[in-house]
């Protein structure tokens, strides 16, 4: 059996990183990435899209949500 040597090269410990208190950004783009799931829904069976094919509609629903008080984006505007 062979004797473990210490030899070779040793990384430094890593240091814990303090945690940040309060929400973090992913969870405000999980939110919002929701919210505009739900108008693309709401939104999908109006005069305006309701004939078009699924391409299409997803660029006018698109417009619609960057304008749309619901885009969180806006909120702060």
């Amino acid at each position: 059996m062979l004797k473990s040597t210490d030899a070779g090269v040793k990384k430094p410990a890593q240091k814990k990183k303090a945690k940040k208190s309060g929400s973090r950004p992913n969870q405000k783009a999980k939110q919002a990435l929701q919210k505009m799931h739900a108008f693309f829904k709401a939104h999908r069976d109006d005069d305006e899209c309701k004939n078009m094919p699924f391409s299409e509609q997803q660029k006018v629903l698109g417009k619609l949500w960057k304008a749309s008080p619901d885009n969180p984006k806006n909120a702060g505007v």
